[in-house]
């Protein structure tokens, strides 16, 4: 299968670039709204992390313009229900604030979390204007890769590059290690599962193949030089797990083209040497492990002992706050106790001192949206993975997109919810950012117009 199947498909824009402006369908009446649109998501995904201003009017725009296409996106679009599944579940939260809040003094404003959640299912609205080509929703992946990178050289330290040969941990500027971890695997993975497209030598002249490659492999090592420096186990875990995930699928794959052979195994087991050895030597492994050396003591104290540990870790501290959770969650499992409750909860909880005055969320984002807004919640985030997954593998099966597109597509989807397991990604921007542009990606080039719809034509006005 090649990089794209063809389907018919014209510009319906005024002013986009032709690379970016052919759609499978006419996303506006208007050009200059769908250009608006465009590059709205587009700033969103590079200006994220580097400009909170011009991205806020930017999420403002491509809502709009997609709400102005509502009637037009209703019949094209055969998972247009997912907007009213939003609707009832913003509906949903308000009515958990505004009647049943345990503390509505929690936040101090009111809507906060309400938008972070609500947020979960907004990689639709980048997902419309990407036409249901695979072309655009690759330049959007390569938009959020330029945004997450361009914060990490202008905002990490000089002492952050030095823990790259030192083993010491970093965050590079960005809110925790955890977070920035999540953004820089999510680009591996992009890396990893599209390498055939860098690499490939078919109709490239050989300076263009040559740029290419060396910029892969420029990413791919920053990329595993960053991410071994951030230390951080969850994401080392999900990207363990997603690579299981994909194994079924990728060996299918080259068993169907006949690529499964002796010399290709021990290509791939050389390069998965080298790029080990490479994260070693950019990474010494003393530090993480003597960290899990001191989670493990942890872990036994509380678990096999039964006795809280003096000395507290990233393990330990989840674990307590995992069981105040489900004691919490077991007294309201419908309503919840609403947005910013939890923090409340954990600052009156008998939990560690440390716990109770430097955490409002309990590192899990399944669990923090089942304590706010009761089981609803984390029921409407596993649906819109399960979305994204289904989206991916019926896109794939009618040739709509590629292989590389859909190895990310299961990958990142498994990915995203495991971390999620070891972190409330949702209660900051980060979460809402990787639906955004990795959703997004993943749902505009799956977007299949209802049967009878007419393909995009040149701008009507």
């Amino acid at each position: 299968m090649t990089m794209e199947a063809t389907f018919e498909s014209v510009s319906d824009t005024r002013f986009t670039p032709a690379f970016l402006a052919q759609s499978r369908y006419a996303r506006s009446g208007r050009g200059w709204l769908t250009d608006l649109g465009i590059a709205a998501t587009l700033v969103v995904a590079v200006m994220a992390f580097l400009s909170r201003g011009v991205t806020r009017d930017a999420e403002v725009l491509v809502f709009v313009t997609v709400l102005a296409c509502a009637a037009r996106v209703i019949r094209t679009d055969p998972r247009a229900w997912l907007y009213f599944v939003l609707l009832a579940f913003a509906v949903w939260m308000q009515i958990i604030d505004s009647f049943f809040h345990v503390a509505p003094e929690a936040a101090d404003d009111p809507m906060s979390f309400l938008r972070n959640f609500a947020k979960m299912f907004f990689f639709m609205f980048p997902g419309w204007w990407l036409g249901g080509r695979e072309r655009n929703a690759r330049l959007l992946l390569v938009a959020g890769m330029i945004g997450v990178f361009a914060r990490i050289f202008l905002t990490a330290s000089v002492r952050d590059w030095g823990s790259l040969l030192t083993g010491s941990r970093a965050d590079f500027g960005y809110i925790n290690a955890e977070h920035t971890a999540v953004l820089v695997a999510s680009v591996l993975i992009g890396l990893a599962c599209f390498a055939p497209w860098f690499l490939r030598r078919d109709g490239r002249s050989p300076g263009l193949r040559l740029v290419l490659a060396a910029v892969w492999l420029v990413m791919v090592a920053l990329s595993l030089a960053v991410l071994g420096a951030t230390q951080t186990r969850q994401v080392w875990v999900g990207l363990g797990i997603a690579a299981i995930a994909t194994v079924p699928f990728a060996v299918r794959e080259l068993r169907r083209r006949g690529l499964l052979t002796r010399r290709r195994l021990v290509a791939s087991g050389g390069a998965a040497a080298f790029v080990l050895a490479a994260f070693v030597v950019f990474n010494p492994l003393e530090g993480p492990v003597s960290r899990m050396e001191r989670d493990w003591h942890g872990i036994h104290e509380l678990l096999v002992e039964g006795q809280t540990p003096q000395q507290l870790n990233g393990s330990v501290i989840r674990l307590l706050q995992w069981r105040f959770a489900f004691q919490h969650i077991a007294e309201r499992p419908i309503l919840g106790h609403g947005g910013g409750a939890t923090e409340v909860l954990l600052e009156r909880s008998d939990l560690p001192r440390f716990i109770r005055l430097n955490f409002g969320h309990v590192h899990n984002s399944f669990l923090d949206l089942w304590m706010a807004y009761g089981v609803v919640a984390p029921a409407a985030l596993i649906l819109a993975l399960v979305v994204l997954l289904v989206g991916v593998w019926r896109g794939y099966r009618r040739g709509q997109i590629s292989t590389p597109m859909t190895l990310f597509g299961i990958a990142w989807i498994v990915f995203f919810a495991v971390v999620n397991c070891f972190e409330s990604y949702f209660i900051y921007h980060t979460g809402y950012y990787m639906m955004f542009v990795c959703g997004g990606a993943l749902y505009g080039a799956t977007l299949e117009p209802r049967a009878g719809v007419q393909p995009a034509r040149e701008t009507l006005k």
